[in-house]
């Protein structure tokens, strides 16, 4: 891992960087150009990044045809990724990586800044999109990105955080608007919010995402794991005594699993006792269930019963080199009907702790529900 302030100085090479520190030290890295991109934070600039940055992809200084992938521990898309009314397969082409394409408004669009402080950015940025069923939307997406200070995150998490931690805390807030004349509706397709945070793999990483027990057939399957690669016990594990499902983050196998309204929970996590680690993911997670994406890249029966949370671990494929590598913990909004000129706020927020082993355990167990010691997988898997 690099220092912050390393990577703050390869960016500066490429694009303009809003720093923002906060009373502590803690700081991140914001892309105003890269659609309102947290590209990585610290704990202080001398400390290590947390965030995955694809500096070979941006040393070259060329857009790529599909996805520019940047990298950054907080960047916004839209939804659904796969399906009739996915924003990433054109019209009439088939649900195969050399057909996807991320569209500009999540991509290759400038977002233009709109107000800076010293504890939050605002950027925003508007563009027309087409679905795979050939329906166009006027979108326009605003960023509002905070750094927070230890109180803020120590009131958030519901525990007390002592001087034996180290933290960094950032907060995303993410609105979609409808901006053109007509409404979006069930028949041509609906978008949803969806915030993806890339983080630096590692053989001993592990995700963890917890979820609601209770009978599956009344609240369906825990995990949805066939988005990608089959996985097996080496690389998932359900933990049925402390209900979360366990996923390998070692950036080796490109694979994805997912979490629908019934069973999901607002916070997920990941853990790397390599570089000691706790990462904390809360979202805005509504109480009813309005209805998700489906994401899978496939046609699909049930376009509306999509996952909440997904996890993404990055690995070579099959008919394309790895993106990264690097594994995500990712968040996702309901599907939006939106009648012209309405809005809708995701808010996802991304906490990372470093320190004392038994502080971190015990807020593991406080807010993921499970003791970091028993997540661990037997052996790096290859």
């Amino acid at each position: 891992m690099t220092r912050f302030q390393d990577d703050l100085d390869f960016l500066a090479q490429f694009v303009d960087v809003i720093c923002l520190q906060n009373r502590e030290g803690a700081t991140s890295a914001i892309v105003p150009q890269w659609q309102g991109r947290i590209v990585t934070s610290a704990t202080s600039s001398d400390s290590p990044g947390f965030g995955w940055i694809n500096r070979k992809l941006i040393e070259t200084q060329h857009e790529h045809p599909q996805a520019n992938l940047y990298g950054g521990e907080d960047r916004a898309w839209i939804a659904p990724e796969g399906g009739q009314f996915s924003f990433y397969f054109p019209p009439g082409h088939p649900f195969r990586f050399e057909h996807w394409r991320c569209p500009a408004l999540i991509d290759t669009l400038p977002f233009s800044l709109t107000e800076v402080n010293d504890h939050h950015v605002h950027c925003t940025g508007r563009s027309r999109v087409q679905n795979h069923s050939g329906h166009w939307f006027e979108m326009e997406l605003h960023r509002t990105l905070i750094l927070l200070e230890r109180e803020e995150v120590a009131s958030a998490l519901g525990v007390s955080l002592n001087n034996s931690l180290r933290l960094v805390a950032h907060e995303s807030r993410t609105t979609l608007a409808n901006v053109g004349d007509l409404p979006w509706t069930h028949a041509t397709g609906l978008p949803a919010l969806w915030i993806l945070g890339m983080f630096q793999p590692s053989d001993a990483a592990v995700m963890i995402v917890p979820f609601r027990p209770g009978p599956e057939q009344e609240l369906g399957p825990v995990v949805t794991t066939d988005y990608f690669g089959p996985l097996d016990e080496s690389r998932l594990r359900i933990d049925q005594r402390h209900h979360v499902i366990l996923f390998r983050g070692d950036g080796k196998y490109r694979s994805k699993i997912g979490v629908a309204y019934p069973r999901a929970r607002s916070r997920l996590g990941s853990w790397d006792p390599q570089r000691g680690v706790l990462t904390l993911v809360e979202f805005s997670l509504p109480t009813t269930d309005l209805g998700y994406t489906n994401n899978l890249w496939k046609w699909q029966e049930h376009p509306w019963r999509g996952d909440v949370v997904n996890a993404y671990n990055d690995g070579p494929q099959a008919d394309a080199e790895p993106l990264g590598p690097f594994y995500e913990l990712e968040t996702l909004s309901p599907a939006l009907a939106l009648a012209p000129l309405e809005h809708y706020e995701h808010r996802h927020r991304t906490i990372h702790l470093v320190g004392d082993v038994e502080a971190l355990r015990s807020i593991a167990r406080q807010c993921l529900g499970v003791d970091l010691s028993t997540v661990a997988f037997d052996s790096a898997a290859e």
